[in-house]
């Protein structure tokens, strides 16, 4: 049993909705939400002229965010500061902290546990499975989560941080070490087998017979030109 109170979401969290008329003379900066609760990204710069919307919602730094369609895939995430005061559509519900009682990034790392997904996969509703698993909001604010204070979710998130920016690291020290490996194979390679200096032969001249590795049931004219 958890050494903390259990809270739904809807006593720490609080829809953050701010309309705006889309203009069709507007440019407007369109966010989407990566998979595995890697968080918003810049997905297009469009005019209102070239969407279909007539509204969208503005977001703000430090507001969570999620996508209806793909919250089974984990689309969940908090707005940086790089992206303050970009757009959304309806299909992306804006959330904020209700008296400061969550902290946004702890939200975020619980959303990655296997058991809220499942549970979110469980609740979601279309007619299309896979592609159509829109998740309301209703069942985001009835999912009940252990609450640890505020100081303590925020020891948590700066945790986790250093973890997965060390992760982060590995993975991009492997890489380089993978294509450093590729490298040296390469001019390796080029050293040992110097093709430019190499003499050339027809296969013909070079092999008496070939043998067809189809074995002994293919065609008479090759199996019987060994190699």
């Amino acid at each position: 049993m958890s050494r903390w109170p259990t809270v739904k979401l809807a006593q720490v969290l609080e829809p953050a909705q701010r309309p705006v008329s889309v203009d069709a003379t507007g440019e407007y900066r369109l966010l989407g939400v990566r998979l595995e609760s890697r968080g918003p990204f810049l997905r297009e710069i469009k005019t209102g002229a070239e969407t279909s919307a007539k509204t969208l919602f503005r977001v703000r730094a430090g507001d969570f965010v999620y996508s209806r369609l793909f919250a089974w895939r984990g689309a969940f995430g908090v707005i940086p500061w790089q992206l303050d005061g970009c757009y959304v559509s309806n299909e992306f519900p804006v959330f904020v902290s209700r008296d400061g009682g969550v902290d946004p990034e702890y939200l975020n790392y619980w959303f990655r546990l296997p058991a809220i997904l499942e549970r979110i996969a469980a609740d979601c509703t279309g007619s299309t499975p896979l592609t159509r698993n829109r998740y309301k909001e209703r069942f985001l604010l009835e999912l009940e989560m252990p609450l640890p204070p505020i100081e303590e979710q925020r020891r948590v998130v700066e945790k986790l941080n250093r973890l997965t920016s060390g992760s982060a690291r590995l993975v991009g020290v492997c890489a380089a070490a993978d294509a450093e490996a590729a490298a040296i194979v390469s001019a390796t390679s080029r050293r040992l087998i110097d093709l430019d200096s190499w003499a050339w032969f027809a296969l013909q001249d070079v092999c008496s017979e070939l043998i067809d590795y189809r074995g002994w049931d293919a065609p008479r004219s090759w199996s019987q030109r060994r190699c």
